[in-house]
């Protein structure tokens, strides 16, 4: 299912004009999610053996918006009591729903990341005031949820998301955020098929109407020019001396409000450098970072226990490895993927530099890139740290 189908009757030329500047409504298209392999059950299943966040929710008479982190195997009890389960980032562990998510991220040419969260509530069950700070699609799967939201966003840019309290939005104002109340609410009633979309910064609650509902939601992140520049920054000023830590000052002479002249001398060389960078950049430049980030290969999530050694494999090529020049360090690579940076374990570095020159190969034949035959376990483990960061996947 590509935006195309989701958008639907609405096309993606004028859904375009909407994005993320105001609220919009998609209903009366019962198929619309008809492509989406999505099991409650399967989830259910999934998170028993994996370490992703479930939380319980719900609406305290006294305090407001209420959550708790719960353990995946107390759902159906937390549930029963009357609190709506929320479970983010479910492509970790359903693969068929990572490779939806991928297709739409592709198809909308976004750059950034893009996955899908899980909503089920009982009947009443209801979840709090409050506004995020990235764009969301609302996928009604099945029962019945009223929403109550605004039109258009109530702040520009926010950093995380903000549950609304009188209290809150003073503190907020106090140090600069303008940000308007939620007045005058727009209200709609979602069908199994029907779609809302809210742009980030957007406040909005819901409630579950006539017994249980259950939704997704479809959260489009880090996908503004900045965070362009910031990737780029990252794939481009890896030398040591950019990630040395600031020299440490201390009392520095009679002049208080002096910058101390270490600290200017080492700010000084380092802006020149970063402008001599930026002087020298071209649009293609940011257009090729901009394709990176999105145009990636169509690999799925894996699960470890799944891994076989006949399972074809990929290897993903838009992220950014850098070998460390430490000669202490010298087996480290860390790992960039333009959302997140990670250093990798793996003790043989001829073994990974084989594989991350293939384009497809199975788990087995790796077992024969290190400089002796390794044993299927330790391949394994390997594969599965890869699979783990994004660097590889099935094909």
């Amino acid at each position: 299912m590509d935006i195309s189908h989701l958008l639907s009757p609405v096309t993606v030329q004028d859904f375009a004009q909407l994005w993320n500047k105001r609220s919009c409504i998609f209903q009366g298209q019962r198929d619309r999610f008809s492509e989406m392999r999505f099991s409650l059950s399967e989830l259910k299943l999934a998170l028993r053996n994996s370490s992703v966040a479930v939380k319980a929710q719900h609406v305290d008479p006294a305090v407001g918006h209420t959550e708790l982190t719960i353990d995946p195997a107390e759902i159906d009890h937390y549930f029963a009591q009357g609190m709506s389960i929320c479970v983010q980032n479910i492509d970790r562990v359903l693969p068929d729903l990572a490779m939806q998510s991928a297709t739409l991220r592709r198809s909308m040419h976004f750059p950034g990341a893009v996955n899908f969260s899980c909503y089920w509530s009982p009947e009443s069950g209801d979840f709090g005031l409050h506004c995020d700070d990235h764009p969301v699609f609302i996928l009604q799967i099945d029962g019945i949820k009223k929403w109550f939201y605004g039109a258009t966003p109530a702040v520009e840019r926010t950093f995380g998301s903000i549950v609304y309290s009188e209290k809150r939005i003073r503190e907020l104002r106090a140090i600069g955020l303008e940000i308007h109340d939620p007045d005058e609410l727009e209200s709609v009633t979602l069908m199994p098929g029907d779609m809302l979309y809210l742009p980030a910064g957007t406040w909005h609650k819901t409630c579950a109407v006539g017994g249980q509902s259950l939704g997704l939601t479809l959260r489009c992140f880090e996908g503004s020019a900045f965070d362009l520049i910031q990737n780029m920054l990252d794939k481009h000023m890896t030398d040591k001396k950019w990630h040395d830590m600031l020299p440490l000052i201390g009392r520095h002479g009679p002049d208080r409000f002096s910058i101390p002249s270490e600290v200017a001398s080492l700010l000084a060389a380092r802006l020149g450098e970063l402008k001599d960078f930026v002087a020298g950049l071209t649009l293609m430049d940011l257009a090729e970072i901009w394709a990176e980030r999105f145009a990636h290969p169509n690999i799925r999530a894996a699960t470890p226990a799944a891994l076989g050694a006949n399972d074809q494999l990929m290897v993903s090529r838009s992220a950014v490895i850098l070998r460390s020049d430490d000669e202490s360090s010298a087996w480290a690579y860390w790992v960039h993927t333009g959302l997140a940076e990670r250093r990798l374990s793996l003790a043989d570095p001829l073994w990974f530099e084989n594989v991350m020159r293939a384009e497809s190969f199975t788990a087995a034949q790796s077992c024969h890139w290190g400089p002796e035959g390794l044993s299927w376990e330790l391949t394994k483990s390997w594969l599965e740290e890869l699979i783990d960061v994004g660097l590889v996947g099935l094909a």
